[in-house]
């Protein structure tokens, strides 16, 4: 049954992870797809700004079509982008700046300004990225329909002037939009969804491993690994949500973003590594470990010049995307190897989604290379999303088996208690009876004396003195129990042991059984398990009910097929059942009682069948085996 439950659950689980990892498939493909056409989706009221006259230091360079990237510049250069504006039916402008000071211009008159010195943290070396919205001049009648406006012969010159820092060599020029504010905005959001479901995705994934990780960590070894997978879904969270153009613009916290995203991507890497360590659980730790530590190390050298001024992350931005994409090869590299060398079965689970991730990465490289689509590590970050949607639902199988395991052994370990106990119980009768047989050898052998010594008495007349003399020698003859409640012995010796801790407790105990030396092919030893279990779990539950109210009945009969056991018991109402498992008192009602589980495991492997069920304060259990 419980096997059957979790098949189920592993089922759900896993068309409930292969919808999200669709879905994130469909929004890569969206993005890629509207990045590289321009889609506008059915925003028609918007329009694209593309061409534009270019001049680097006053130089005329001839037009460009934006988006495009414009290289071999020198440090320190003046770029201007010029063009001119029709009729403009609504007046805002809107694009991104990419760590470039920039000014707008509109008819020789400023209109806006950013990346001054002063704005940002000289660390920095350049100015964070920005999503800049601009109301431009009205140049055109506008009514309140559009098809009513009339059209203008009014032009507006528009001018963007960019300035090359000393450590820029090229400039990104984005994609220029117009239009209203609102509609601008909402083409923002569905030009960047991708980035910003996988951030939001990534952070509630984070909020919900580490503390399953938390949680689950005394009972599976394993669970630490979601501690990992937790804090590498933080970290990219970090990095996707802080490099997300419309997080930037409804933030006005653009240098923090800006530096959040690079701790988020080299922290992501660090805590993937990690947990591939404790998932991977590799015979030669060593290699990961020092790929672990190594990088670590570099990225930690990357923050300190960073914040030392010396190297800022936008320079070190190339060398860490290759160290992230040899990283990954040499953790795969490593798997491959546990896997083939030592047969490795983690390392068979965690090839796919490694392999998936590389993939990503190869394919993020190359586009930063080819330039194939604007990109901010969208593809790396879907990658990431999809690998620990995998990884995620491995990991819960693996700790799942694991729970399964320990309960297994703790059922095991009771099971081997209650056995010890059993036997125990035997030596003790055993004993008992040993010493009553050498006492009454003993009486035998003295008896004609005493017989003797009695007469003398009688003969004499001293009655009071031989009435006296064999009181004595009554109190000498040894006892031993004469409660013989079954004819097997092993399950008469574990019942008088129940009953006696049963009457201590002034349980009121009513114990009817008909059991065999020999009951069919059931050994002894399952016969006590079962009835020690369910003995045991009675006396437990009647400790809790006032002891007037207190009582256990139990009843076993064998016929030809089966073994018949009826028990009712007292208890005060207080029962925790889930998925049909009954939880233990013992673990606060937290964990399910290993007793029970002992019990139906026993009968199961008798092709028997177990009924319980708790009314008006009574708890009946019954139950047959098949002989």
């Amino acid at each position: 049954m419980a096997h059957a439950r979790q098949g189920l659950f592993a089922r759900i689980a896993a068309v409930a992870y292969g919808l999200v990892v669709a879905f994130l498939l469909v929004l890569l493909v969206g993005q890629v797809l509207s990045s590289r056409y321009n889609i506008v989706y059915y925003y028609s009221e918007l329009r694209d700004i593309s061409d534009f006259n270019v001049s680097v230091n006053g130089e005329e360079r001839g037009t460009i079509s934006a988006p495009t990237v414009l290289e071999g510049l020198e440090s320190g250069s003046k770029v201007a982008l010029h063009t001119t504006l029709g009729y403009r039916m609504l007046n805002n402008l809107m694009f991104q700046t990419y760590g470039n000071p920039v000014k707008v211009f509109a008819d020789g008159r400023l209109l806006y300004s950013y990346g001054d010195p002063n704005t940002y943290p000289d660390f920095q070396k350049q100015p964070p990225p920005m999503v800049v919205s601009v109301t431009l001049p009205e140049t055109a009648a506008e009514s309140q329909y559009f098809d009513d406006v009339v059209d203008s012969s009014e032009d507006l010159d528009l001018r963007l002037e960019y300035t090359l820092l000393d450590t820029q060599s090229s400039l990104e020029v984005p994609r220029f939009s117009e239009g209203d504010e609102v509609l601008l905005f909402q083409q923002l959001l569905a030009q960047n969804l991708l980035g910003l479901v996988l951030g939001l995705v990534m952070l509630l994934g984070a909020l919900a491993l580490v503390p399953i990780g938390l949680a689950t960590m005394r009972r599976a070894g394993l669970a630490s690994a979601f501690i990992w997978l937790g804090l590498t879904c933080l970290a990219c969270a970090i990095w996707s949500l802080g490099s997300n153009a419309v997080v930037i613009f409804l933030l006005p916290q653009a240098s923090m973003l800006y530096n959040l995203k690079y701790v988020g991507f080299y922290l992501g890497i660090v805590s993937l590594l990690c947990f591939g360590l404790v998932f991977l659980q590799p015979q030669r730790r060593w290699p990961l470990m020092g790929l672990c530590i190594a990088t670590g190390l570099f990225f930690v050298t990357i923050i300190t010049t960073h914040l030392a001024g010396v190297f800022s992350f936008a320079q070190w931005w190339p060398y860490a995307q290759l160290v992230e994409l040899l990283a990954l090869i040499l953790f795969m590299l490593d798997a491959i190897f546990e896997l083939v060398v030592f047969r490795n079965r983690n390392a068979r689970l965690l090839l796919i989604a490694l392999g998936l991730l590389v993939l990503f990465s190869i394919l993020e490289s190359a586009n930063q290379l080819l330039r194939i689509f604007p990109s901010v590590g969208e593809l790396v970050q879907a990658g990431l999303a999809i690998f620990i949607a995998i990884m995620t639902f491995i990991a819960w199988q693996q700790v799942n088996q694991a729970f399964d395991a320990a309960e297994r052994s703790e059922q095991l370990e009771a099971e081997i208690t209650l056995v010890n106990r059993n036997l125990e119980m035997q030596r003790t009768l055993y004993e008992k009876l040993t010493t009553s047989s050498d006492g009454i050898r003993k009486l035998r052998h003295d008896m004609r004396h005493q017989l003797s010594a009695i007469k003398g008495m009688v003969e004499e007349g001293e009655l009071a003195e031989a009435k006296e003399y064999i009181d004595t020698l009554y109190g000498a003859i040894p006892s031993i129990s004469n409660r013989i409640l079954c004819d097997n012995f092993a399950v008469n010796a574990l019942a008088v042991h129940y009953l006696d801790i049963a009457e201590a407790a002034d349980i009121q105990c009513d114990l009817r059984l008909v059991v065999p030396r020999k009951v069919g092919r059931i050994l002894d030893i399952d016969l006590c398990v079962i009835i020690g279990n369910l003995m045991e779990n009675a006396i437990e539950a009647c400790e809790y009910v006032e002891e007037h109210k207190r009582f256990i009945k139990l009843s076993t009969t064998v016929d030809k097929t089966r073994f018949t056991l009826v028990m009712d018991n007292s208890f005060d109402g207080q029962l925790k059942v889930r998925r049909g498992e009954f939880y233990s008192r013992k673990r606060g009602l937290q964990g399910r009682g290993i007793g029970m589980q002992s019990v139906r495991a026993e009968v199961l492997k008798y092709d028997g069948a177990m009924k319980y069920e708790a009314e008006n304060e009574i708890f009946k259990t019954s139950l047959y085996v098949k002989l």
